[in-house]
């Protein structure tokens, strides 16, 4: 019996539409081999490229998502861009996640989505703000989980 499940929650976030659908669940046993169905060949890989290939695949879902979530407020009348300053809509616009957003507070009703490891030793935005963590396994499904991209059972419950 497989001791974890994914379950895709919003494929979107992740580009996956089209290749998954909301409900789709997957079997495994292990953290690594859920994280084999989002990096194709990652459980073959040496402990360093794992580390590496989980920063890049959050850098490039934190892009996608950061657009999708725009899109979506904007498209439901959540937020009007005309109403945003320069400095927010570059934020959110921030199409290289791996260099940190300066920010205090976010306070947009958008949700910011940025990578805390860029962060080094600089203060982290607060609020509204989704940080999405390749630090270890555990940590990348979680941040998946908590974007609202994923949801990972381990033997019934969630994490």
């Amino acid at each position: 019996m497989s001791d974890y499940a994914l379950i895709f929650t919003d494929p979107r976030l992740l580009g996956d539409e089209g290749k998954r659908n909301v409900g789709d669940t997957f079997t495994a046993e292990s953290r690594t081999a859920l994280i084999d169905l989002l990096i194709p060949g990652y459980s073959a890989l040496d402990a360093s490229a794992k580390d590496e290939n989980r920063y890049f695949y959050l850098v490039a879902v934190g892009n996608i998502a950061q657009g999708r979530l725009l899109a979506d407020a904007v498209n439901n009348g959540r937020i009007d861009m005309a109403d945003l300053s320069q400095a927010e809509i570059d934020a959110l616009l921030n199409t290289s996640r791996e260099g940190p957003v300066e920010w205090g507070e976010w306070a947009l009703e958008v949700p910011l989505v940025v990578l805390p490891e860029t962060y080094a030793g600089r203060p982290k935005p607060t609020g509204n703000v989704i940080f999405l963590s390749g630090e270890n396994e555990t940590v990348m499904l979680e941040s998946l989980a908590k974007l609202g991209a994923i949801e990972v059972q381990v033997k019934g419950d969630a994490i």
